[in-house]
């Protein structure tokens, strides 16, 4: 008795012609595979719609490399398509129909197929950092799996390296947005969407942290291709970087200025000072070798260290002079400018005596005469100079007290608004897309004649 399908067509004459017994599910492969043309779309000469569905979903993020801006992500994908070609569902109700067996087995309605005997959809990342190469050309699962009405499933894992623009001017506090774009080529009749998601585990790992991810699609199809771009949000965790430079340098660069309140004699003041300079300038290396060159503008940490540097210099070069004004003869005049000076910083450094012209005693002057009754020039401006007490030795040391508050006033000035700038820059930061997208509605506002066929 024969059965007919949805279409009406008879298949009773169809399946005695084959012969079908118990042993028939090879023949069934072997006959949908004689007919088979994996170089050929599945919806070739058909003006049905074809469906392509993907859904992906971010697995691992490896690495942000900043000198070479790339991201490394491990990426695992589920395409599901229809291929008419590897339905077999008549021939399974040749076999129901035949009685051949009450209970078919699984083998009956599922197949696993190597993936290299039919057509796949072709998947390429647009934004690659290497050059461009097709996702799962050299890994991936090598099976798919067909079920009888020709639905065809297939799974694979990733390593997915793309080309990321970094910009590292708040850094260590800096928000980074990274694409990746998968360009699935359009044919014609098909539709095809995207999906994704991300593994709770990837949200927070090494060096960064995912706040949000968003999905685009290209409203205009590149050639015959249709591009689909995943955005992800990241934030760097800044922690790390403190540990091992920002508070080292911070700390080194705190020291050198206390080189004012090493006594003279010791010799130890300029070597301290070159040793914090040169320090500073291998931390200056060692931060410019972990961000990217192209990153515009310049990110704030290295102007911080070479201000940092900078003022080393200035120590430096201080010191030196400090240490010539420390050797000068007693007997050098000091010009009257100095006694405030001199006397504040002896105030700075809570000295109780003062000094003033009235604290010296007249025992203390002697007067140097000659025969003639008159006092010789010379012995005039010694006298002067025994009335202040001050020597240009008390200049440097109130130079000395002058570096530390100076310095140190400026250097913790410096590092808070530093600090706050880093911290609070990239707070308000936005997509590259949102912001080209503004541009473009700012753009067209102004522009008054415009080609609607662009």
């Amino acid at each position: 008795m024969d059965s007919e399908d949805a279409s009406g067509s008879k298949i009773g004459k169809k399946c005695l012609s084959i012969g079908y017994n118990s042993n028939s599910l090879p023949d069934i492969y072997n006959k949908i595979m004689e007919r088979y043309r994996k170089n050929l779309h599945p919806n070739f000469g058909s003006q049905e719609t074809f469906n392509v569905t993907i859904n992906s979903r971010l697995e691992t993020l490896i690495q942000l490399d900043q000198v070479e801006e790339r991201l490394s992500s491990v990426m695992s994908f589920t395409i599901n398509w229809r291929d008419t070609r590897l339905d077999w569902m008549n021939d399974i109700l040749c076999l129901v129909n035949q009685n051949v067996s009450a209970k078919l087995p699984r083998q009956a309605f599922f197949m696993e197929l190597d993936k290299e005997l039919i057509w796949r959809p072709s998947i390429t990342i647009a934004n690659p950092h290497s050059p461009r190469y097709m996702l799962s050309d050299n890994i991936g699962s090598q099976v798919v799996d067909v079920m009888f009405l020709g639905e065809v499933t297939w799974e694979y894992s990733q390593i997915v390296e793309t080309r990321c623009s970094v910009d590292s001017t708040h850094f260590p506090f800096d928000k980074q947005f990274c694409e990746i774009q998968i360009s699935v080529p359009s044919y014609s009749g098909s539709e095809i969407s995207l999906t994704h998601c991300i593994n709770p585990d990837t949200l927070s790992t090494g060096e960064w942290q995912i706040l949000t991810f968003k999905q685009f699609q290209t409203k205009k199809k590149i050639g015959f291709r249709q591009v689909f771009i995943i955005e992800y949000e990241l934030e760097r965790k800044p922690l790390n970087t403190f540990v091992i430079i920002v508070i080292p340098v911070f700390i080194l660069v705190s020291m050198v200025p206390l080189v004012f309140l090493i006594p003279k004699e010791s010799g130890e003041r300029l070597s301290l000072a070159v040793t914090g300079l040169l320090a500073v300038s291998v931390y200056m290396s060692l931060v410019a070798g972990s961000l990217p060159s192209s990153s515009d503008p310049m990110p704030l940490i290295n102007v911080c260290m070479f201000v940092w540097f900078l003022s080393n210099a200035a120590i430096v070069i201080i010191v030196i002079l400090d240490s010539a004004l420390n050797v000068k003869k007693e007997t050098k005049h000091v010009p009257s400018v100095c006694d405030p000076i001199v006397t504040f910083a002896r105030r700075l450094r809570c000295e109780v005596k003062k000094v003033s012209e009235h604290d010296s005693s007249e025992e203390d002057i002697e007067m140097v005469s000659h025969n003639d009754g008159t006092h010789n020039r010379n012995d005039r401006g010694k006298s002067n100079f025994q009335d202040r007490k001050i020597t240009w030795q008390h200049v440097s040391r109130a130079l000395d007290t002058y570096m530390i508050v100076i310095i140190y006033a400026i250097k913790i000035v410096f590092a808070v608004c530093v600090f706050i700038v880093l911290y609070y820059g990239d707070v308000d930061k936005s997509s590259p897309r949102v912001q080209a997208a503004r541009l473009q509605s700012i753009i067209s506002q102004v522009i008054v004649c415009e080609d609607n066929g662009i």
